[in-house]
């Protein structure tokens, strides 16, 4: 199965991530930060630079089976962008 995580390189997403590369699943996620936070993900998981709020581009979801959705934005004011960013990615994938 293939799995997309949003927020992979957060404390969630990067442990999800880890416990699903153990069961053979291949992984791919987003992040809003930059590469080096990303060295603590299995090797192989690729990464697409994504945060809330960006527009989500229909090529990332191509051959997914499952997004599992683990990205928050904590800053002050985000409250907004969380809810619109999370609407935004679950309508792309769903016509994806």
């Amino acid at each position: 199965m293939k799995v997309m995580i949003t927020g992979i390189t957060g404390f969630l997403g990067s442990a999800l991530a880890r416990a699903l590369v153990e069961r053979g699943e291949t992984v791919l996620g987003t992040s809003s930060r930059v590469s080096p936070t990303w060295r603590n993900l299995p090797l192989g998981t690729r990464v697409i630079k994504l945060a809330l709020g960006d527009p989500p581009n229909a090529a990332m979801f191509e051959e997914i089976d499952c997004v599992i959705h683990c990205a928050y934005d904590f800053s002050q004011n985000a409250f907004d962008r969380n809810i619109n960013g999370t609407k935004a990615l679950f309508q792309q994938a769903k016509v994806s």
